[in-house]
Parts: C-alpha cells; sequence; structure tokens
C-alpha cells in the first residue's frame, strides 16, 4: 500500500492544533476555578447574612421582652398605687364605721352574745365538745379582742359542747349475783344503784333485771333489782292483818245485832205493862 509521509509543515499544523487544545482545556480549568471561588465567596456572604439576621432577631426580641417586662411591672405599680389609695379612701371613709371586738372568751353564751350585740356585732357559732370548758361557754373567738372591724360584722365564737357523749350498751347481768352486775356495769362506764323486789323464778340476791337497758350514755345510772324472799311473809303477814281486821268487823257486827235483839226484846216486854197501867175508865 501507499504510505503518506507527513512532511514537516504538516507536523507543524498538527503541533499548533495540540497547542490550542492545550490552552482551551487550561483556560476551561481557570474558569472553573474561577466559578469556584465565585460560590465560595457566595455562600460566605449568605452565612454572614444570615447571622447578622439571626442577630437583629435575637436583639429585637430581647427589646420585646425588655419592654414587655417594663410596662409589666409599670402596670403592676400603678394598681398597687391606685389599690393603696383606693383603700385609704374607704378606711378613712368607714373610720366611723368601724368598732372594737370585745372579749368574750370565757364568757357564757348568752353574756358573749349581749356583749357583742352592744357594739353593734353579730355572731356565728360553732360547737365543739369540751371536757375542761362548761357547756354554752365561749372556748374561743374568731376575731382577737381589740381588733378594728366594721360594724355588723358577724364574729365566730367557738361555743362548749360540753363532754363528748358516748353511747354504750348496758350489759346483760339478769341472774348474776349483786358483786358481779357492779363489776361489769362499772366496768362498761356505768353508775350503779340497787333495789329490791320479789321474783319467783330468780333466787335472792340475783339480778331481776336492770334499767335502763339498750344503748345509753356513759355515767348513766343504771338500776339493778335483786331477788327477796321476803315478798312471802310480807304477804302473810298482810293477809293475817286483813284476817284479824275482818274478824274484828265480824265480831263488832255481831255484839250489834246482839245488842239490839236485847233492846227489841226488852221494848217488846215493856209494851204489855204500859198497856196495863192504862186508868180504867
Amino acid at each position: 500500500m501507499y504510505k503518506r509521509q507527513l512532511s514537516d509543515d504538516d507536523i507543524f499544523l498538527e503541533d499548533d492544533e495540540n497547542e490550542d487544545s492545550d490552552n482551551e482545556l487550561q483556560e476551561d480549568d481557570e474558569d472553573v476555578d474561577i466559578d469556584d471561588e465565585d460560590n465560595d465567596k457566595l455562600d460566605l456572604i449568605m452565612k454572614i447574612i444570615g447571622i447578622g439576621i439571626a442577630v437583629i432577631i435575637l436583639i429585637v426580641t430581647i427589646f420585646v421582652i425588655v419592654k414587655l417586662v417594663g410596662s409589666t411591672k409599670s402596670h403592676k405599680n400603678e394598681n398597687t398605687e391606685t389599690l393603696s389609695t383606693t383603700e385609704e379612701t374607704v378606711s378613712t371613709a368607714n373610720a366611723k364605721d368601724t368598732v372594737t371586738v370585745p372579749k368574750v372568751e370565757g364568757m357564757t353564751k348568752d353574756d358573749a352574745v349581749k356583749a357583742l350585740n352592744d357594739v353593734g356585732l353579730g355572731y356565728k357559732q360553732v360547737v365543739q365538745s369540751s371536757k375542761t370548758v362548761a357547756k354554752d361557754t365561749v372556748i374561743s373567738q374568731g376575731t382577737k379582742a381589740g381588733a378594728k372591724v366594721a360594724k355588723n360584722t358577724q364574729i365566730i365564737l367557738t361555743i362548749s359542747g360540753g363532754e363528748e357523749v358516748v353511747n354504750t350498751t348496758v350489759p346483760s347481768v339478769t341472774g348474776e349475783s349483786e358483786s358481779d352486775a357492779r363489776e361489769k356495769l362499772e366496768s362498761a362506764g356505768f353508775k350503779v344503784l340497787v333495789d329490791y323486789d320479789y321474783s319467783s323464778t330468780v333466787d335472792a340476791g340475783k339480778v331481776i333485771k336492770a334499767s335502763p337497758s339498750g344503748s345509753v350514755a356513759q355515767g348513766t345510772t343504771v338500776t339493778i333489782m335483786l331477788g327477796n324472799k321476803q315478798e312471802t311473809t310480807t304477804k302473810a303477814t298482810e293477809a293475817d292483818k286483813n284476817s284479824n281486821t275482818n274478824q274484828g268487823s265480824s265480831s263488832d257486827n255481831n255484839s250489834n245485832g246482839n245488842n239490839n235483839a236485847n233492846g227489841n226484846n226488852s221494848d217488846s216486854n215493856n209494851q204489855p205493862n204500859n198497856a196495863e197501867q192504862k186508868p180504867q175508865n
């Protein structure tokens, strides 16, 4: 085959083309580097702008918060001053309508109420049981003595209701001896009183019944009725007395009857004699 031989001019042209190509590639690389630098600068600028905006927002936020806090404090101070002024005005206006609370602790309820009413005050009562303060006596008062209050104020009084009543069931003691019944009742908090009565079913000295029964207040006196066989003798004695009385009455009646009979006989015997003594004509 025919093989073309390159001339020097052709080789020179190829070298020029290669050199141009290299220059173009170098220019492209430089353009890329310039674009990267521009992008980095742009990113930096955007970051700086973002930080600036954030700082501005933070400053504005702080300013607004400070402003609001200051406004709130100012508003509170104004309200406090207004309230103080109002209270002073009301206090001055109502100075003539205030009274001094008297001391009523230790008084009876009636005396305490009278003392409060005398100065223009009312009351509310709370009843509380007490072992140390007598019933219907003031244990304490809600407002201290000497305090200044408006007229018609109701003072809370704690009134003693006396010792708290505790109900207890009376234990059954029927058929027990006096000593056992007494011990059982006193242990349950009751006082004991003894009485006697006749019973045909309960032995002498044994409890026939106890009264009261059921649930009653502790400290109540319970009467125990003991059996007593003397009732038989008593009834016999009363029967004898009644018999003797009846016999006496019968004897009296018989005596009166005999006397009446004798009197009648005397009268009948005297009548003929009288007839015989009539004068004859």
